[in-house]
C-alpha cells in the first residue's frame, strides 16, 4: 500500500489550517484597530464635551472688558492670569490652544 495519498492529505490539511490561521490573525488584529480607533475617537468627543461645558459654566464674564475676551475655539471666557504670545494671542486656561481673542 502506497503512503503518497496520506502525504499529500497531510499537506493538504496543513495548507487550510495555516490559510485559516492567517485570516483570522488578519481580521482579528484589523477589528482590534478598527475598536482603538472608535474608542479614542470617543474619548475625545467626551473630553471637548467636557471642556465645552466647563466653558459653558465658567464664562460668565464680570465685567465689559471680559465679554470680548473669549476662546474661538471652545467659547471660554479668556482671563487675565493666562499666557499671552509676543504676537498677541492667547492660550485658553480651558481647551489649552492659542486663540487671537
Amino acid at each position: 500500500m502506497s503512503s503518497a495519498p496520506f502525504y499529500l492529505f497531510g499537506i493538504m490539511f496543513f495548507a487550510v489550517f495555516a490559510f485559516i490561521l492567517v485570516t483570522s490573525g488578519f481580521v482579528f488584529f484589523n477589528v482590534n484597530r478598527a475598536f482603538r480607533t472608535a474608542m479614542k475617537s470617543a474619548e475625545q468627543q467626551m473630553a471637548e464635551k467636557s471642556n465645552s461645558s466647563k466653558a459653558t459654566q465658567q464664562s460668565q464674564p464680570t465685567t465689559a472688558t471680559e465679554s470680548s475676551l473669549k476662546c474661538s475655539n471652545c467659547g471660554a471666557g479668556l482671563e487675565e492670569p493666562e499666557e499671552q504670545s509676543a504676537d498677541g494671542r492667547r492660550r485658553c486656561a480651558y481647551c489649552h490652544q492659542w486663540t487671537n481673542a
